[in-house]
């Protein structure tokens, strides 16, 4: 299937505008994890207050991102190293796509990979998006959580099939890729006592993108402070009291988790995830707690060779990774 730049570029920036957000999820644990990552046609909406009255501000921070090589891992940094997967799981909702899991030795930086396919029935159609839950519990302890003041992690986008250009040429391009952080930030919504909403259950921590139409693969440090942009969407913390609507002390200091998404695309590219790095609110690296030897996997090998659009589509299986031979975009 041929697919022209301006159309892939429109196809996807009409993507992001329809999930560019994930909200209003319940106060329910299981439909926390489900509904809080579902992306929805309009921005994401969180309510804060003052003490006079409330107002409503989106969650989705400014988008920034870097074409420069990330720099080396912070200290506490997740690197993936001991070929553990460390909690990641796909969440499969509404607009989700199935994605496969494996840590790879990707030209010598051990990262996990993860490769999105196309849902049976949709193969004729755009990815989906591809959602990664990260379980903070586990990775920093129940009662750290709240501490989280920085999240900071190392992607990298390669292209796993030809693109065709408007003049009939292809080549491996990373195209145009857009998503974003998020997160289950609470159980449930929380109040103070007067009644004035303090801390939301979702939130968009920050959103990226950036087009790279020369080049096979692209990594960059995508990274974002919490809360961001409003105080009721850092992550909800055990030393704070929070209330219901009614008045009744509630606990919702507990299922939280990290989300990495990339919105929908037409072009077909593994995702690297490496660096995860958690800071406190003082800027500090939060030690991780999970055990680095648990749900481990066999290691793989991939390379990738930046040969990028100039390599006509009859030779750039050099310009593959190693060990995928797929030559269309059906994934």
């Amino acid at each position: 299937m041929k697919f022209k730049k301006a159309l892939a570029l429109l196809s996807a920036l009409c993507i992001m505008g329809a999930v560019s957000a994930c909200g209003d999820s319940s106060s329910t644990a299981a439909d926390s994890s489900s509904k809080a990552a579902d992306s929805k046609a309009e921005d994401s909406k969180a309510e804060t207050t003052t003490t006079a009255a409330t107002t409503e501000a989106t969650t989705t921070s400014a988008t920034t991102a870097t074409t420069e090589a990330p720099p080396k891992p912070m200290d506490g940094a997740i690197t993936f190293d001991t070929a553990s997967l460390y909690t990641a799981e796909a969440v499969m909702d509404s607009g989700a796509a199935p994605i496969e899991f494996a840590v790879v030795n990707l030209d010598g930086d051990q990262k996990l990979r993860v490769r999105v396919k196309k849902a049976e029935g949709k193969e004729d159609k755009d990815y989906d998006v591809p959602k990664v839950k990260f379980d903070l519990a586990a990775l920093l302890g129940e009662e750290n959580v709240g501490k989280i003041g920085h999240i900071s992690v190392d992607l990298t986008f390669a292209a796993r099939s030809p693109f065709t250009f408007e003049d009939g040429s292809q080549g491996y391009v990373v195209g145009w890729m857009g998503g974003a952080l998020g997160g289950n930030i609470a159980a449930g919504k929380g109040y103070d006592k007067e009644g004035n909403l303090i801390q939301n259950d979702w939130a968009n921590h920050h959103e990226y993108s950036f087009e790279d139409w020369q080049n096979s693969y692209h990594t960059w440090r995508e990274e974002t402070d919490i809360p961001a942009l409003l105080p009721a969407n850092g992550y909800a913390s055990k030393e704070t009291t929070y209330y219901d609507k009614d008045g009744a002390e509630v606990d919702i200091a507990h299922d939280q988790n990290l989300f990495i998404m990339r919105w929908g695309t037409a072009i077909n590219a593994d995702i690297y995830i490496d660096n995860l790095t958690f800071l406190d609110k003082d800027g500090k690296p939060m030690e991780i707690k999970y055990d680095a030897a648990a749900n481990t996997v066999d290691v793989e090998t991939d390379t990738v060779k930046n040969e990028g659009a100039d390599t006509p589509a009859t030779t750039t299986t050099k310009n593959e990774i190693d060990q995928i031979t797929d030559e269309t975009t059906t994934g």
